[in-house]
């Protein structure tokens, strides 16, 4: 009997290993998850965007950061949402003419923007870069959320 269950015991302990290398292997193996888990700890860029005037339909930000990493920069988006309802809005460079270039590594001087259309009862506005970072694999970071129903 003591045979038995010290082979039962040993069974048991070889199917949770084989159970826990399993696991591991298909999380390494599933390589979108372990994209998605370095894309979050070590973004592309860090930026963040000062709202500098506010019009009847339109609003000037300021972005500013840093990039990180060295992917191709592919665009990027401004949305305003008012009370959660999201709505597309355009960006157009202010202080100089926007090239569409892919950035090198490094400090990001500030740069000014205008966004349109944003209505007075716009609640928030939030502008999205995109970056191809290896095959396929794009990568979003946020670059302003600038909550519109404060004072500035």
């Amino acid at each position: 009997m003591n045979q038995l269950t010290k082979e039962i015991s040993n069974l048991r302990w070889t199917l949770v290993f084989a159970g826990l290398c399993g696991l591991v292997i298909t999380l390494i193996m599933d390589s979108k998850w372990a994209a998605g888990m370095y894309d979050q700890s070590h973004p592309v860029v860090q930026m963040s965007g000062k709202l500098i005037y506010r019009g009847e339909n339109e609003i000037h930000i300021q972005l500013s950061g840093k990039k990180f990493r060295a992917c191709k920069y592919v665009g990027q988006q401004a949305i305003s949402i008012t009370k959660g309802i999201i709505k597309d809005a355009y960006l157009t460079r202010l202080d100089s003419p926007e090239t569409g270039q892919t950035r090198p590594v490094g400090e990001i001087a500030p740069q000014l923007w205008k966004i349109v259309p944003v209505t007075a009862a716009a609640d928030r506005i939030r502008v999205t870069v995109t970056h191809d970072c290896g095959p396929g694999r794009l990568v979003q970071a946020v670059t302003a959320d600038v909550d519109l129903t404060t004072k500035q």
